[in-house]
C-alpha cells in the first residue's frame, strides 16, 4: 500500500443492488477515494442482478449504469468502468477500436468520457504490445494515438527471476508506429 493511497478489492459490486451501491459511496467518503475503478463491467452489472440483466438491451443496462452515475454525484470521486469490445473479424482485429465496438447496449451512450485500447499488432511473446489509443468525450474532444509498451520478460522463463521486468509505455508520434522507433527523444514517455 503506497502510503495508504491505494485499496485494492477482490470484491465486486453489483451495480444494479442498491445496496452494493450505497456500499460503494460508503467506502469511497470513509476512505476519501478520489479515483476508482471497477473491472469487469459485465460481472458487475450481472451480480445479483434478479432477474439477470440483458446486456442487449438499451433501457436495462442504461438504467445500471445510472445508479454507476450516482456514485460519483453522491461522492465526487471519479469512476472508471472497464469494459470490453465486441470480437471481430480476424481481418478487422488491429483496427483502432470505436465507441460502437464496445459490447452490450448503452456504454457508447452513457460514456462522458473514454479510452479505447486495442492492438496495432499481433503480440509475439516479447514482451512489446503494440497498441492504439483512442481518447475521448462526448464534448467533442479527442486524440488517436499509438502506444507501446515495454514490459520486458521473465529472465529464463521462471516466475521467481523478475530482473527482466520492467513497464515502460510510450506514447508514439503521428507516423512513427510504421518507423521503428522504440525509444528516445521522439517520443513522448508517461
Amino acid at each position: 500500500d503506497p502510503g495508504g493511497n491505494l485499496h485494492l478489492s477482490f470484491e465486486l459490486p453489483g451495480l444494479s443492488v442498491q445496496k452494493h451501491i450505497d456500499g460503494l459511496c460508503k467506502l469511497i467518503d470513509e476512505r476519501s477515494i478520489r479515483f476508482c475503478a471497477i473491472d469487469p463491467a459485465y460481472l458487475c452489472i450481472q451480480k445479483l442482478s434478479d432477474p439477470p440483466i440483458n446486456m442487449a438491451d438499451l433501457t436495462g443496462v442504461g438504467s445500471v449504469l445510472e445508479m454507476l452515475g450516482s456514485v460519483h454525484e453522491r461522492t465526487g470521486c471519479t469512476t472508471l468502468l472497464v469494459h470490453h469490445v465486441k470480437k471481430v473479424a480476424r481481418a478487422q482485429r488491429f483496427d483502432s477500436p470505436l465507441m460502437s465496438d464496445l459490447s452490450g447496449a448503452g456504454f457508447a451512450e452513457w460514456a462522458r468520457q473514454w479510452i479505447l485500447i486495442g492492438r496495432r499488432a499481433a503480440y509475439e511473446h516479447d514482451g512489446h504490445h503494440q497498441l492504439s489509443l483512442e481518447v475521448g468525450g462526448s464534448a467533442g474532444h479527442g486524440v488517436s494515438s499509438s502506444l507501446d509498451v515495454y514490459e520486458g520478460l521473465i529472465n529464463g522463463g521462471r516466475v521467481s527471476a523478475l530482473e527482466g521486468r520492467k513497464w515502460q509505455p510510450i506514447i508514439l508520434e503521428s507516423g512513427e508506429e510504421d518507423s521503428g522507433v522504440t525509444g528516445g527523444d521522439e517520443v513522448v514517455p508517461f
